[in-house]
């Protein structure tokens, strides 16, 4: 079970989900800000940090955040959602990373 999740690219982005303590909604650091309250206040939350890019996606009932590092090598993308006091993730990552 896991509750929380981190990210980081070089020396240039951060990423952090955590699962609050009441189980119901996660907690969101980008680059070492909290930005929880704006992401939960904007259904089509976006933001980006110049090397991240993070969105808010609403399906079927489900809340996810997605964080995208674009820059670099990277070409990483995570997506965390809450499970059953727990926490969702799902990675994409680029063709060109897999040998």
């Amino acid at each position: 079970v896991f509750v929380g999740f981190a990210a980081v690219e070089g020396d240039y982005a951060k990423f952090q989900v955590t699962l609050s303590s009441t189980s119901n909604t996660m907690v969101l650091f980008a680059d070492d800000l909290d930005v929880t309250n704006d992401f939960y206040a904007q259904d089509n939350y976006s933001s980006s940090t110049g090397y991240m890019n993070i969105r808010r996606e609403n399906r079927n009932n489900v809340t996810t955040v997605v964080a995208v590092f674009p820059w670099g090598k990277a070409g990483v993308s995570i997506k965390d959602s809450l499970g059953v006091k727990s926490l969702k993730l799902e990675m994409e990552v680029d063709k060109s990373l897999q040998d």
